[in-house]
């Protein structure tokens, strides 16, 4: 429970366009953390081809079943472990977008 609560904490500092627009730094379209990581297009069929369908409710929900989940998964890591890179590479994969596009 204490990484989902870490990671729920920095959606309020995470640039995420939704932020930047809240702050006036760029006429943007809102983009929230959560549509970056798990709602956007190319997430979303990320986490549909590697994670169990039982884990898609409420976007906290989301996080912390599989933060908590510390069984092996297919790919022969645990889950959570699974889950918290591909959470960083699809960041990382928002972040090179971003850049192309200004």
């Amino acid at each position: 429970m204490e990484r989902a609560s870490t990671v729920m904490s920095f959606t309020e500092i995470i640039p995420t366009n939704m932020e930047r627009c809240r702050r006036h730094l760029c006429n943007c379209g809102l983009e929230t953390l959560f549509h970056v990581l798990r709602d956007c297009s190319v997430a979303s069929y990320v986490w549909k081809r590697i994670l169990s369908r039982e884990k898609w409710g409420s976007v906290h929900d989301w996080i912390v079943s599989n933060l908590q989940d510390t069984s092996i998964c297919s790919h022969g890591v645990t889950v959570n472990f699974l889950f918290g890179l591909l959470c960083w590479q699809l960041w990382n994969r928002n972040l090179l977008c971003s850049r192309r596009s200004t």
